[in-house]
């Protein structure tokens, strides 16, 4: 993996995070009522998933995706990435501050 394949990574991480930490942080209606906590989480999940996938494709067009939302996303054969765009739903939907954005990529088979 390049310098700058690293540099984007982090910063997409660190833009995704942000976005749910924010909603976190804000949106306490939808996040800390238990009936609707799940719900919220998702939502969310999807949300950066979209994002994720989006920048992905738009950077490295002939990379393919294996998200846990939106399942595969098959661009090329060398490089794959494999993203959980809200790790921790369960923590996140009953307001536990124990969540991450994870993005891995892999190149020809082997973790990178």
């Amino acid at each position: 993996m390049t310098d700058g394949m690293i540099d984007f990574t982090v910063r997409l991480a660190r833009e995704a995070g942000g976005i749910l930490l924010e909603a976190y942080q804000r949106d306490h209606d939808s996040i800390g009522l238990r009936s609707t906590a799940k719900e919220a989480a998702s939502r969310y999940d999807r949300l950066i998933d979209r994002l994720i996938v989006q920048e992905i494709s738009k950077a490295h067009p002939r990379h393919s995706l294996l998200t846990e939302e939106s399942g595969y996303h098959k661009a090329g054969d060398e490089w794959l990435w494999i993203v959980d765009s809200l790790d921790g739903t369960g923590n996140f939907s009953n307001h536990n501050p124990f969540f991450a954005v994870c993005i891995a990529l892999m190149h020809r088979g082997e973790l990178t």
